[in-house]
Parts: structure tokens; C-alpha cells; sequence
């Protein structure tokens, strides 16, 4: 093989493999989503999700913030989820989401249980899922 088609074929490859990881672009030609920043749920995101709850909303866009966490942390089904916040006040157990209207939310945080501890102190071992409210 001679060295500008070798050239040519390592260009090709390097370009699509470019395009690959950076999401440049997606079929149809348009550019790529902005990825969901794993800890944050936006207002904007919420609306194009069309759900009625804090909780759905959460099961919808981010559903792994609702898998128990924490081995060896005993409860009823076993291991230990998150806690809800709202507005920095702790409220309670995940049951809690499906009392906050999507309406009312400006953006909900999952905090991880180092920084849950830090913050609200001990038994938040699941990490916090925090709702902020519109204000």
C-alpha cells in the first residue's frame, strides 16, 4: 500500500473516531444533545419530561438515584436509599417526592452520602435527593 492512501485511510479513521467520542454530530446531521449532568435535573428538563410528580419526574430523567445505596445499612428492603430534602430541610423517605408538583420545582440535586453527611449530618448514609423550589 503506498503512503498517501495509507495516510488518507489513517485520516478517515481518526476523523471518525473523533466524531464518535466528542458527539459532533447526530444522524440527520444536527448537532449532538448537551449530556444530563448526572446530579442535577433542570426546570427546562423537568418540562420536556411531561410528568406530574417530583418522583416520576426522578424515575423518568434519573432513575439510579432511586437504587438503594450503602452496603451493610439495614432497613425494610434491605439496604438504605436516599432522603429527600426540600428547600435544605430534610422531610423524610423517598415517598416524599410524590408530594411535590413538577409546577412548583426548579431543580432537583442528588447529593452524595459524603457530602449528604457533611451537610445534614448522620442518617443520610443513601445520600439526599434535594428538591429546590420556585421561590
Amino acid at each position: 500500500m503506498n503512503r498517501s492512501v495509507l495516510t488518507a485511510l489513517l485520516l478517515a479513521a481518526s476523523t471518525a473516531a473523533t466524531a464518535c467520542t466528542t458527539g459532533s454530530a447526530i444522524e440527520g446531521g444536527g448537532p449532538a444533545p448537551a449530556p444530563r449532568r448526572s446530579t442535577v435535573i433542570t426546570a427546562e428538563e423537568i418540562a420536556t419530561s411531561q410528568t406530574a410528580t417530583a418522583f416520576e419526574a426522578v424515575r423518568e430523567l434519573r432513575p439510579h438515584w432511586l437504587q438503594a445505596r450503602g452496603p451493610d445499612l439495614i432497613t425494610v428492603g434491605g439496604r438504605l436509599g436516599a432522603q429527600v430534602a426540600i428547600d435544605d430541610v430534610i422531610r423524610g423517605q423517598l415517598d416524599e417526592l410524590r408530594a411535590v408538583h413538577v409546577g412548583n420545582i426548579q431543580e432537583i440535586r442528588f447529593i452524595r452520602a459524603s457530602d449528604a453527611t457533611t451537610r445534614w449530618g448522620a442518617g443520610v448514609q443513601g445520600g439526599v435527593i434535594e428538591i429546590i423550589t420556585k421561590r
